[in-house]
Order: structure tokens, then sequence, then C-alpha cells
């Protein structure tokens, strides 16, 4: 599974920072992506079951 670091939009891949807000935030955490560009993340948000955000905690958390 590859997941993009960074908020964006999710379209396909995983991004972070989708419209609404997110049922779970797992953060403080050590997250691989498999991202060559970046390659990690701090925290990831899930609504419906569905990545919804994976980047760092300041981007996250707005969710």
């Amino acid at each position: 599974m590859s997941m993009t670091h960074n908020a964006h939009p999710v379209v396909g891949g995983l991004g972070a920072v989708a419209a609404g807000t997110a049922d779970l935030i797992l953060f403080n955490g050590r997250i691989t992506t498999l991202d060559r560009q970046a390659p990690e993340a701090t925290a990831l948000a899930i609504r419906n079951g569905q990545f919804v955000a994976v980047g760092d905690e300041r981007e996250v958390m707005t969710l």
C-alpha cells in the first residue's frame, strides 16, 4: 500500500485533508509510507473505514 505525505485531497492513493471529519486519528507514530519522496509520516486519519489523511501531526490534526 502506498501513502503520500503532506496534506492533499485523497484521489486514488492516500493523502491528507479530505472534506469532513475523521472517525479516528492516530498520531505521534512512525508510519512508513512506501512513498520515496515522503517515506515517513507521523499521523493518519480514518473515516468510514478508509484512510483519508497521512502526513504530519499538524496537518492531520486539523480534521
